[in-house]
């Protein structure tokens, strides 16, 4: 049949699901006016695709903010988790601040980069509310005095754990051209996001813990009982000795560590784990890999 094909596109600094909303009305009321032997039919809307990305991407942050909630509540005392978990929205709307400042919006990238630092953004708080509550349990300090103990003992080695895992995402902001256009929000809003969750947790959370109060002496409950001491059992049994010898002979740990790297290394290489990609995609990384080899060598990094 004989047909007029019209190509709708957004600018640069639209916004596609509202462009959308607009067609979809224009749509909707020029349809009214046509003569019966005109149809008009749309086909290949990009923007529903998009809808139904962003839908995908909220849905699976809720579940993963549910399970997160739930395992905090099930091991850590209802007064520590929930403080514990206060931080969640807490670091997410600095991040917001700070991606507004740099011009970021909230898309499919950055969704999924919110998603990825939804696990890593408790990790820093777990560890000091869990030692605020082991110092007020068995060493019979007051809220405050453990709290401030807590902050401190646990300083260095939560700042060294978000480093490190700020450092493990810092190389995806100097990969160039359009993969490193798109994906850039992606390191942008993790760094954002463990970067507010360490200062809510040593200058918000020890304030919370600390007036948060709580009788030491009131019984828990027997559910509470039943999950501590199965812990306890696990952590004393099974946990600790595991620890101990793999620390006694920490070289065969070590040995056994880069065999495991090895061996999946070799799995790739063997075939055994089917690995597909396609030309372009060899190329873009052939020469990314290049660069930043290039970038390594100049920057003399390597020397250290």
């Amino acid at each position: 049949m004989p047909a007029v094909n019209l190509v709708i596109q957004r600018s640069e600094t639209n916004d596609s699901l509202k462009i959308n909303d607009i067609v979809q009305t224009y749509l909707s009321e020029k349809v009214e006016t046509l003569p019966t032997s005109l149809t008009l039919a749309q086909h290949n809307v990009q923007a529903d695709l998009i809808s139904e990305r962003i839908e995908l991407m909220v849905s699976n942050g809720i579940s993963g903010l549910v399970i997160v909630l739930l395992v905090l509540f099930l091991f850590l005392p209802a007064r520590t988790a929930f403080w514990v978990a206060w931080g969640i929205p807490v670091a997410f709307m600095a991040t917001f601040g700070v991606m507004l400042l740099f011009g970021q919006t909230i898309n499919m990238i950055s969704l999924f980069g919110l998603i990825m630092a939804l696990g890593i953004v408790v990790d820093d708080a777990i560890v000091i509310g869990e030692h605020t509550e082991y110092l007020r349990n068995s060493k019979q300090l007051s809220a405050q005095d453990s709290a401030i103990l807590a902050a401190t003992r646990m300083g260095a080695p939560v700042f060294s754990s978000t480093l490190t895992t700020i450092a493990a995402f810092i190389p995806l902001f100097i990969i160039q051209g359009v993969i490193g256009a798109v994906i850039v929000a992606i390191p942008a809003v993790v760094c954002a996001v463990l970067v507010a969750s360490l200062v809510e947790c040593f200058f918000v959370l020890p304030t919370h813990l600390a007036h948060g109060g709580g009788d030491t002496t009131k019984k828990p409950s027997r559910f509470r009982q039943i999950i501590d001491s199965g812990f306890n059992y696990f952590k004393e049994r099974a946990f600790s000795p595991v620890v101990r010898i793999s620390f006694r002979f920490r070289y065969v740990t070590l040995a056994a560590a880069f065999g495991l790297l090895i061996l999946s290394v070799g799995m790739m290489v063997g075939g055994a784990l089917a690995l597909s990609f396609s030309l372009r995609l060899k190329q873009i990384l052939l020469m990314q890999t290049s660069q930043w080899c290039r970038v390594l060598l100049k920057s003399k990094l390597w020397r250290c």
